[in-house]
C-alpha cells in the first residue's frame, strides 16, 4: 500500500468490490457520460487491469483504471477525484501510483478526453501527455476527443 498526501489516514490501495458505489458516484459526479456498474465489475475481476482507489480516512475520494492492451500498451480508462479534492495533488498522486504499476508491463501510455475538458487536458499535459490527434464524434453528443499519449 501507498500512502497519499491529504491525511494520516490516506492511502492508495487496491480497489475492492465493497468500493464500487463510492466510485460509481464518484464517476456520476465526474462525467456527462459515465460509465455503469458492469464496467467496474468488469475491470475489478480483469487480471490486465489496475484499478486504484484514493482512500482517506475510509472514504474513496478518487480512483484510476487503467487497461494493459496487447503487450506494450497501457490505457487510461478513467481516472476521477471528489469534486471537494480536485487540485489538491490526489489525481497526480493516483496517476502517478498507476504508472509505477504499469511500468514494466507497458512502455506507452494512451488516454481519450473531451476537447472541452480544458482542465483534464491541463493535467495530463502536466504529466507528460501529448496530443496524438483528435476521435471525431467520440462521445454520444459528438463531441470530438483528443487521444493523448506519453511514454512511460
Amino acid at each position: 500500500m501507498e500512502e497519499g498526501g491529504l491525511g494520516l489516514d490516506a492511502l492508495i490501495r487496491k480497489c475492492v468490490e465493497e468500493d464500487l458505489a463510492e466510485v460509481m458516484k464518484l464517476e456520476e459526479e465526474s462525467f456527462k457520460f459515465p460509465y455503469d456498474m458492469k464496467t467496474f465489475t468488469h475491470f475489478l475481476s480483469s487480471d490486465r487491469a489496475i484499478f486504484l482507489v484514493y482512500d482517506l480516512d475510509g472514504a474513496v475520494e478518487g480512483y484510476i483504471i487503467c487497461d494493459i492492451h496487447g503487450e506494450d500498451v497501457g490505457a487510461i480508462v478513467s481516472i476521477a477525484v471528489s469534486s471537494k479534492y480536485r487540485r489538491t495533488g490526489l489525481g497526480s498522486a493516483l496517476l502517478d501510483a498507476a504508472m509505477s504499476k504499469m511500468r514494466g508491463k507497458a512502455s506507452k501510455l494512451v488516454l481519450q478526453v473531451a476537447k472541452s475538458a480544458e482542465g483534464a487536458i491541463r493535467f495530463y499535459r502536466i504529466h507528460g501527455f501529448t496530443t496524438e490527434g483528435t476521435l471525431p464524434h467520440y462521445y454520444p453528443d459528438g463531441e470530438d476527443a483528443y487521444l493523448m499519449t506519453r511514454t512511460l
